[in-house]
């Protein structure tokens, strides 16, 4: 699976590099993520056009996605997800406003978001499914003004215990690695 920036999404098979379908919800693709869980399956995009879609591997528009059409905002950087703990079933992604939003991972609803300054870099979570021994919950993301900063995975405002911000002086342009 691959997203262009004229915004068509494509599978393409592996063994021959022939197109097996294409799609162009609208808006250039500024990221996506594609996820087999056993519970959850799919192709996140996220677009210019403010939006993150879920297709089926089949190429379909996901049949209880809503699009997330209230973000406001262009999503990108990569985005993380967690459908492994129980209760959580969640998608999250920055944008280069300096948000970052907490997504339902059934239905596209916006289940959360808070602003940053800066432009955010790609996030990850440390949640059950990385590392079932952690499973702290909490968002790791960088940003444009230098920040690597650490938040509650569910509100995305507080601070976990003993966790201080680390200012690089340097912009963050790589996803931060959790070992």
């Amino acid at each position: 699976y691959l997203g262009t920036e004229n915004g068509t999404l494509y599978k393409v098979n592996q063994t021959n590099g022939e197109p097996v379908w294409s799609v162009t919800p609208g808006g250039q693709i500024t990221n996506m993520l594609a996820f087999d869980t056993g519970k959850s399956s799919g192709v996140w995009i996220m677009t210019s056009s403010s939006q993150v879609f879920r297709y089926t591997f089949n190429g379909q528009l996901h049949s209880d996605w809503s699009q997330s059409q209230g973000l406001l905002v262009v999503p990108g950087g990569y985005p993380s997800m967690d459908d492994y703990t129980a209760g959580v079933n969640a998608f999250w992604c920055g944008s280069g406003s300096g948000k970052i939003f907490k997504i339902n991972n059934s239905n596209g609803m916006i289940l959360s978001e808070y602003e940053y300054s800066g432009k955010l870099t790609d996030l990850v979570v440390d949640s059950g499914l990385t590392d079932g021994t952690s499973n702290k919950h909490n968002v790791y993301f960088g940003s444009s003004d230098g920040w690597l900063r650490c938040r509650d995975s569910s509100n995305l405002a507080n601070l976990p215990q003993f966790w201080n911000d680390f200012n690089t002086g340097s912009s963050i342009n790589s996803i931060p690695y959790l070992d």
